[in-house]
């Protein structure tokens, strides 16, 4: 669940209260600088300002000793209702106006306000065209003035604009990549653009929001489906937004039906968000807590469908239309479902059975579509009730216990298949010039070949096929019985130099896999044996594996960066944490303190950090080797994960370490109701980047 703003909109009535008694409490900088002048262009004069309240207007004698700066909280008492006018290009800690001050506040150019700004009853802001930067809460109980400027808001705050009349609207506003804005207890109006920045998140906790200009979105937008919502635009290329609700309940989607990722969440239950019209999704479904109803009404999808509570079709149509591989998660039952795309990779979970009431509907176009298992050792159930349309497909893993699926044309049966008929009778039948069936040979070492220890070998491969994303390299020591990885999330390349282990063994040999997005087997080949014999590397010269340069130097602090060319041209500064991708080797890195790379290998790893793949860098194919590889991530600690052949759940602990919940009842402990929901399988193919620890 994304982490979401606490806003005080549950309390809106108490918030000018609060603020105004509170608004001299704030950095242990910050001076409160009270206006006593009567000449409201005077605010660069000293003398205009006093450091405590003086009862009444005292132009030229105040004590402040300077004009407010940057740490200051500008304050303008009743005391002294005279109108202030604010210099170009000021900064300052706070704007307050007092209860009973009615003057006039205007700014004669930029204002950059790093807290709060409040505006009471009577009194009134005029930025006058000019832009105005906030970076804490902004309370309007009087009038704000906006003209033609932006009103950006930088940090983590609550937005009370007083309402939607003249005096209570905004002309541009821009979230910032750094905001989170939570509208407080009344509606937002905005009659220029609206701008949710990379990174930026916008809650309207219940409250109305009406855009007359364009509304850009490239962070979040979350709103319960309760508000009303008057937009020009719906934005469907970028950014997420989030149905929230945890107040139960049959709400809608507030009028939009165009998305780039969706999601919808209920903490507590019992929400049943219900489509009025068609939806379209650019890019992710997620339902992470409620029923989405879909009413009838079709919903096109380009991303994945990741399910962890409830759908009901009421007889509508789901079809996923993504250029791009796509990814079912979950329970789900459709009605009619339709897959076409030129190509990729469409997933059902192998846990569950994916049923389909009516009509199934699966055909590439011009290449093969790869419908495959989400594990590549056990099945997926898929279950369908109408009319089963399928061709041009590559299946693998799928047991369908529906009325027999004839796949004649452009088909490859690519094993563990069931209830399906291909050309040729079941057997890997030619179906048409577009299959490409995925195979790999391995090529070097060969047989015989012998090799010291600690040094390094060429392992050399040819492999093709449709929808390889990466190749991963084994060794053994025991002629094949048991292997280790040596390398993952490779490119097919064909050509990678190992750095072989030090050991004495006649018995070596080397695997190559290709892999899909998913991490599942495509094909792979071994070696024949060869030897490797050990040798001394006790001899002070540099044998590449301690870390330390010939002189004995330790060279593990020495990486601070790597640049990198992007896909655009650009020159991209990577650090310690970064993450990136190659332009068509769909697999996402993060950079490693010690300059190496590794590489996530499933969408789920990925998210469970809390990363978006908003800030995933695109680079060039070959910058990837710029960076060493090191060990695949592994999901976060805290997450729940299981594989397909052993119904233990574990909980990851920190160093990738296993701890197995012995029971349902610590899991609820832990977890809540819910927490088979949130139990991830992980592919066995995975399972040994994760060490077994005690139980919990």
């Amino acid at each position: 669940m994304t982490l979401r703003l606490i806003s005080l909109y549950v309390i809106a009535p108490l918030m000018a209260a609060v603020a105004m008694m509170f608004f001299l409490v704030g950095s242990a900088d910050a001076a409160n600088l009270y206006w006593v002048g009567t000449t409201a262009a005077d605010y660069n004069d000293a003398t205009n300002w006093n450091t405590s309240d003086p009862g009444a207007c005292n132009d030229g004698g105040g004590d402040a000793g300077a004009a407010p700066g940057a740490s200051d909280a500008v304050i303008l008492d009743p005391d002294c209702d005279t109108d202030l006018l604010i210099p170009d290009g000021t900064e300052i800690f706070r704007l307050v106006t007092q209860a009973g001050y009615s003057g006039d506040v205007d700014q004669a150019g930029t204002l950059t306000v790093s807290d709060t700004v409040i505006i009471v009853t009577g009194a009134e802001l005029n930025s006058d065209g000019n832009d105005l930067s906030v970076g804490g809460d902004f309370t309007n109980g009087g009038d704000y003035i906006s003209g033609t400027n932006t009103v950006t808001f930088t940090g983590s705050l609550n937005l009370s604009t007083g309402g939607t009349g003249t005096g209570q609207d905004f002309n541009n506003v821009t979230i910032s990549a750094s905001g989170e804005v939570a509208l407080d207890g009344a509606a937002l109006d905005i009659d220029g653009d609206l701008t949710i920045a990379s990174g930026g998140y916008l809650t309207l906790g219940g409250q109305d929001i009406t855009v007359v200009g364009t509304y850009s979105n490239e962070g979040e937008f979350e709103l319960s489906g309760t508000e009303t919502i008057s937009l020009a635009n719906e934005d469907s290329d970028s950014g997420k937004t989030t149905y929230f609700n945890d107040g139960g309940g049959s709400v809608g989607l507030a009028g939009l039906s165009e998305f780039y990722d969706i999601e919808f969440d209920d903490d507590a239950g019992g929400t049943t968000w219900t489509l009025a019209a068609a939806v379209d999704i650019n890019n992710d479904l997620t339902i992470t807590g409620g029923t989405i109803d879909a009413d009838g009404n079709t919903i096109n999808i380009a991303g994945d469908w990741l399910n962890s509570d409830t759908f009901t079709h009421n007889d509508n149509s789901v079809v996923f239309d993504g250029s791009q591989s796509q990814t079912i998660t979950g329970t789900n039952t459709f009605y009619d479902l339709t897959k076409q795309n030129p190509g990729g990779t469409f997933t059902i979970p192998s846990s569950v059975t994916t049923t389909v009431d009516n009509d199934l509907a699966i055909s590439g176009t011009s290449n093969p579509i790869n419908f495959f298992s989400s594990s590549a050792s056990a099945q997926a159930t898929l279950s369908y009730g109408g009319t089963g349309t399928v061709s041009l497909l590559n299946v693998r893993g799928i047991n369908n216990t529906g009325t027999t699926l004839n796949c004649f044309t452009g088909c490859q049966n690519f094993g563990s298949n069931s209830g399906w008929l291909f050309t040729g009778t079941g057997s890997n039948g030619s179906g048409g010039s577009a299959n490409v069936v995925t195979s790999v040979t391995l090529t070097s070492p060969s047989a015989g070949t012998s090799v010291d220890g600690n040094s390094t070998l060429e392992i050399k491969w040819s492999g093709s096929g449709d929808d390889i994303d990466s190749v991963s390299l084994w060794y053994s020591l025991d002629g094949g019985v048991t292997y280790e990885e040596i390398a993952s999330g490779l490119e097919n390349d064909g050509s990678y130099m190992w750095d072989v282990i030090n050991t004495t063994t006649l018995k070596a040999m080397v695997q190559v896999m290709l892999e899909d997005a998913d991490g599942n087997e495509l094909a792979s080949d071994e070696s024949a044996r060869f030897s490797i014999t050990m040798v001394d590397s006790t001899d002070g010269s540099d044998d590449g594996q301690d870390g330390f340069d010939d002189n004995g130097d330790d060279m593990s602090n020495d990486f601070e960066y790597v640049d990198m060319m992007t896909t655009n041209g650009e020159t991209v500064r990577l650090m310690p944490g970064g993450l990136f991708r190659g332009e068509t080797l769909s697999g996402v890195y993060i950079v490693h303190e010690d300059g190496t790379r590794s590489v996530f290998p499933t969408a789920a790893a990925f998210l469970s950090y809390g990363y978006s793949f908003d800030d995933v860098v695109f680079v060039e194919d070959d910058q990837l080797q710029k960076l060493e590889l090191g060990a695949r991530v592994t999901m976060a600690p805290g997450e729940l994960v299981k594989i397909q052949s052993d119904n233990r759940v574990f909980r990851v602990d920190a160093g990738a370490v296993l701890r197995h919940i012995p029971d349902e009842a610590t899991a609820i402990s832990m977890y809540g109701d819910d927490w088979a929901t949130l139990v991830t399988d992980i592919n066995v193919v995975f399972w040994g980047d994760y060490t077994l620890g005690s139980s919990l």
